[in-house]
């Protein structure tokens, strides 16, 4: 009987062991992932201003293609009045 209950301590024992190092594991990998968000979210804040910094580059580009479109225009109807 003795022997018995020494059996089932151990192995209660063991399992809670088990136990333990599953929840420590679970924990790393709680921390892990947490850290990996942090990390991600910061990638996705950086490629969202870049992308801000392009469209505004964007933007003004086409208002200086606007811009020289419109004196290429003037310069052309002043050479067609000249020609005249």
């Amino acid at each position: 009987m003795l022997d018995t209950d020494l059996a089932i301590a151990r192995k209660d024992m063991e399992m809670y062991k088990n136990t333990i190092a599953s929840m420590a594991k679970a924990q790393d990998d709680a921390q892990t992932l947490a850290s990996q968000e942090g990390h991600l979210k910061q990638q996705l804040e950086d490629a969202l201003e870049e992308l801000s910094v392009v469209k505004k580059e964007r933007q003004q580009a086409r208002d200086e293609l606007t811009s020289k479109d419109k004196m290429l225009k003037k310069a052309m109807d002043a050479v067609t009045k000249l020609e005249m």
